[in-house]
């Protein structure tokens, strides 16, 4: 997707990727297996499933483009942001790298890709608290980190952030959201008071991390 940023998505552009996939899976196998052979074994069959799932993920893209208008932003993009919290002597660095930011339909979207399976329930939200106590929320906590910084860098925008997890294509982009009072809606916009809420549960994180009394246990998954 590299020539594509800067630029809009359309179906003569990802057929075009396409017909290249098996070129370009190739190549970068080689550099890989410092140009192993990938013909038989385990080898193979990594190839194999590789160019299944991308192949995949480029006929759910002609479908998007076709209902949306998608304009790729930046693809791996490095982030940080320091975090200053009362009660810890010294500034904490937060760093991740964003698979993808893309623009639908004028809207930021912030993606990250997964080759395992991911569910909705994944990163739909009931409570704060919840965020920081239950281990079925890692991906929305990543999804919210992602945006934490995103939006230190560029404040005021309000944005999306989700997953496309290339074993459950079928739900589309498994967006962070939080579930409303009203049963069956559910907002999926990340916006200063979002980052703000989410900013006090970090803190607290953070601070349960740093506190010698509590001792870290590893939690049952």
């Amino acid at each position: 997707y590299t020539p594509f940023i800067g630029h809009f998505l359309t179906k003569e552009k990802l057929l075009e990727c396409k017909k290249n996939l098996a070129t370009t899976i190739q190549r970068n196998f080689r550099k890989t297996y410092l140009d192993g052979d990938f013909s038989t074994g385990k080898n193979y069959l990594s190839f194999q499933v590789i160019q299944k799932y991308i192949s995949n993920f480029i006929d759910f893209e002609i479908e998007q483009v076709a209902q949306h208008k998608i304009k790729i932003v930046a693809l791996e993009q490095n982030m940080q942001t320091v975090i200053h919290i009362p009660g810890i002597s010294h500034p904490i660095v937060l760093k991740g790298k964003l698979d993808r930011v893309d623009e639908i339909n004028g809207l930021t979207r912030i993606i990250d890709y997964k080759t395992g399976k991911v569910e909705r329930r994944n990163v739909e939200l009931p409570s704060w608290e919840e965020l920081i106590q239950e281990y079925r929320y890692s991906k929305a906590f990543q999804l919210l980190c992602y945006a934490y910084m995103y939006l230190k860098e560029k404040p005021g925008t309000p944005v999306e952030a989700g997953i496309i997890s290339l074993k459950n294509l079928k739900e589309g982009t498994l967006l962070f959201s939080q579930k409303t009072e009203h049963k069956g809606l559910k907002n999926s916009t990340i916006n200063s008071e979002v980052i703000s809420t989410f900013e006090a549960a970090l803190h607290t994180l953070l601070l349960e991390i740093y506190d010698s009394s509590i001792p870290l246990l590893e939690k049952e998954i």
